[in-house]
């Protein structure tokens, strides 16, 4: 490969990277779950940091939350859900199963309104006698929702 074309395919693949959506969301209770969405919101209330998947008719198909008043996120860093948060959702007028076990990882985040907020998640639910995962990455600017 001769350098011109070379950096013409490095220019190429970083405009592809810049492009990629860091939103998404998998796992195996898509069997029966919809996780389709539109936009991911982050939101901070006085008592809960919260990761929204969003529907375009405003149903929160995945919502990923951490109770403050027992661990408080302050910067990147992993997060026992199990502990400290759950993981809840409704899309087309179905339930997710009940949350027993996660993690949220926060690759970046600082507690300010409009602060970048990205990172990962991995959960687990039941239904019935079966267990299944949602997982999700995210990407977004953080909202001070406050008096809430």
């Amino acid at each position: 490969m001769t350098f011109p074309r070379l950096v013409a395919a490095v220019i190429a693949l970083a405009a592809a990277a810049c492009d990629s959506d860091p939103n998404d969301l998998s796992g195996s209770v898509s069997e029966f779950y919809p996780l389709s969405f539109e936009t991911v919101r982050a939101r901070l209330y006085d008592s809960e940091l919260a990761i929204e998947y969003v529907r375009g008719d405003g149903e929160t198909v995945a919502r990923v939350t951490v109770r403050r008043a027992e661990r408080d996120p302050t910067g990147a860093g992993a997060i026992s859900l199990a502990d400290h948060g759950d993981v809840t959702g409704s899309a087309n007028g179905v339930e997710l199963p009940p949350f027993y076990d996660g993690r949220l990882t926060l690759s970046s985040y600082g507690p300010r309104d409009g602060s970048p907020i990205a990172g990962s998640f991995e959960a687990r639910v039941q239904s019935g006698a079966s267990r299944l995962s949602i997982r999700g990455t995210f990407g977004a600017s953080l909202e001070l929702v406050e008096g809430l």
